[in-house]
């Protein structure tokens, strides 16, 4: 086998390679007919099209998912985050849920309860000193009023 050759006719679509092992010159042609081929072909676009839509399909789904995993905590956390700045003091069970992950999301569950406990001290330390001064403003009236 030496030389290749190809040919496309009409009605045909064909291979070829000449033979010189006898010597002789000849071509030995593999011939097709031009519909057969052209529809195996169709019929393999049409496989790897249809392919590609349902790995495209899958990989949306599984992204979708995947998303609405990962959001979740950080949701819980906005979530936990907006009722804090309305000062609501009670402790999310939501977010206690997350402390104990050793990821990002754990960490970030952490602070918004340190948060959330210090703003609490904070708000008590504010109570009690303007119930001292409350007392102390009394005392002052009472001694002013003798």
């Amino acid at each position: 086998m030496e030389k290749k050759a190809a040919f496309v006719g009409s009605r045909l679509i064909g291979t070829g390679f000449a033979v010189n092992a006898l010597m002789n010159g000849w071509t030995v042609y593999l011939v097709e007919p031009k519909d057969v081929v052209t529809n195996t072909i169709s019929s393999v676009a049409v496989i790897c099209i249809i392919s590609t839509v349902i790995c495209l399909v899958i990989v949306v789904i599984v992204m979708i998912i995947l998303l609405s995993v990962l959001l979740k905590p950080l949701n819980v956390g906005i979530s936990a985050l907006t009722t804090l700045s309305e000062l609501d003091m009670k402790k999310n069970e939501e977010v206690s849920k997350y402390m104990t992950k050793k990821d990002e999301i754990g960490d970030i569950a952490r602070a918004i309860d340190n948060l959330q406990t210090s703003l609490n001290s904070v708000v008590i330390d504010v109570n009690e000193t303007a119930n001292s001064l409350g007392n102390a403003v009394n005392s002052v009236d009472k001694l002013s009023a003798t």
